[in-house]
């Protein structure tokens, strides 16, 4: 099933590496949205970074995207 996700503007950190201290990487981030009064509501979305269609599960990288309120002006 697919769906179309609302437009949001997100602070990313890349984790390097699988899983194993993700969530340091998760603290650090939640940190600085929540210091700098910018972080919103919404689900966090993960992106796996160099897995291959074959082997998806063989990523080098995590994106954790965190969701935060508009840094720019409205473009619409």
């Amino acid at each position: 099933m697919s769906q179309v996700l609302p437009r949001t503007e997100f602070a990313v950190l890349t984790h390097p590496g699988g899983h194993d201290g993700i969530d340091r990487g998760y603290a650090a981030l939640g940190i600085y949205v929540n210091e700098h009064l910018i972080s919103s509501q919404g689900p966090i979305r993960e992106h796996y970074l160099g897995g291959t269609p074959t082997d998806p599960a063989r990523f080098t990288a995590t994106e954790i995207c965190w969701p935060i309120f508009s840094t720019t002006g409205s473009s619409e």
